[in-house]
Parts: C-alpha cells; structure tokens; sequence
C-alpha cells in the first residue's frame, strides 16, 4: 500500500458517520517512506484498519492487535478468471484498451473497479500509482500477481472493501471498471467524475446505451 494512495483514501467508518476526517493515519507496522508492507492505520477518529502484505483491509474494522496469519492470506484461483478474459470477442478486448488509454491520457491516479484483472492484463507500461478496490481478497492477490508479472507492482495499491471508496482529493483520480449484475456486464469509464460512457453486454455482444 503506496503511502501516497492511503492519504487520499477516507476511513470508511468516519464516512459512514458523516465525521470530518484529516486525511494523515497514524501508521505502526513494518513501513518506509513510500509504502507499507505490514501493520495498521488509525484514523484520526481512532478506526483501525489492518494491512497485510501490502493489502489494505477497509472491510473489517480491526479490533485485534496482532495480524491475521500469513496462512490465511487468501491466495488461490479467481472464479471466471482467466476464462473470463479469454472468452471476450475481439471488439471488447479493443474497447478495454481504449478506456485504458483513456484512463492514461487523463495524467491522473488510475483507480480499477468491477473486474478490474481485465483492465489489468491490458495495462503494459505504467507511469503512476495505480489503485484496485474490490471485496474479494483473492481478485487483489491476483491483481498482485499480474502487476509484479507486467513489472509494474511497485506502483499498485490494492484495498479490499464491499462499500464504495471516498477519495480526499476526488479530482486527482481517474475511475474505470467493469460492473456485473445478474450476469449482465456495463462497461463504464467515468470522465472528471460526472459523465460516463455506458456499454451493455449481452451475450458478449456491445450494445451502446448512452453517453453523459
């Protein structure tokens, strides 16, 4: 976890409440000047959140002063993942690199939700942080995995959340992702936080539906 990306995430607790937050947590674990490897982080408001092999759990408050076994690190396949990718059509494959191309052209932080792995097998030369939300802890480790492959691990952040992450600074970010519902999939690419282009995909075909 970049210590970058973490001053701009919000405590989701003091979200929740309605609490004003300062964006600094008080940080003990193993760390240096520019990332965190293992440890927590308090809240101003005193909500702890634990993270663990540079993973940032935002969906569990941390009541507990050890962390959770390396044992427990939820390692493993990806359901749907790789077959996922590998079954999409030519035309969607070119639709991801665009909106990632987009996403680059924006000189913004790249923040990845809603089957993010997709977006990252595209992603071949990075030039800065990159964060990736998403509840499944084993989505995040593979999201590890496909960094370190492409060479570019050094610049991700990953946070496990259920909840939609706030940034302090909601400008300096760029948000794509992928969303399913009921085993349909929406494409949207976000532009400045206001408008996005909305593609639905049934049958792994594109259908466009509206533009903001």
């Amino acid at each position: 976890m970049r210590l970058k990306i973490l001053d701009q995430l919000q405590c989701p607790k003091c979200v929740e409440s309605g609490q004003a937050t300062i964006r600094k947590y008080m940080i003990t674990g193993d760390f240096n000047q520019v990332k965190i490897f293992d440890g927590f982080v308090t809240c101003t408001n005193k909500h702890r959140w634990q993270i663990r092999d540079e993973l940032l759990k935002f969906d569990k408050e941390s009541k507990e002063n050890d962390l959770y076994d390396v044992n427990d690190i939820e390692y493993g396949d990806v359901e749907k993942y790789p077959s996922e990718f590998d079954k999409l059509e030519r035309p969607i494959i070119e639709l991801i690199d665009s909106m990632v191309e987009k996403a680059f052209a924006q000189g913004k932080i790249i923040a990845l939700f809603g089957f993010p792995l997709l977006f990252l097998e595209r992603i071949k030369k990075v030039d800065r942080p990159l964060v990736v939300v998403d509840p499944d802890e084993k989505v995040l480790r593979k999201a590890q995995e496909i960094s370190a492959k492409n060479g570019f691990y050094d610049s991700l952040s990953v946070v496990k959340s259920e909840k939609p992450i706030v940034f302090s600074e909601r400008e300096q970010f760029y948000k794509i992702g992928i969303f399913s519902e009921w085993g349909d999939m929406d494409i949207a690419l976000e532009f400045n936080g206001t408008g996005k282009e909305v593609w639905s995909i049934e049958g792994l075909k594109i259908t466009f539906i509206e533009s903001d």
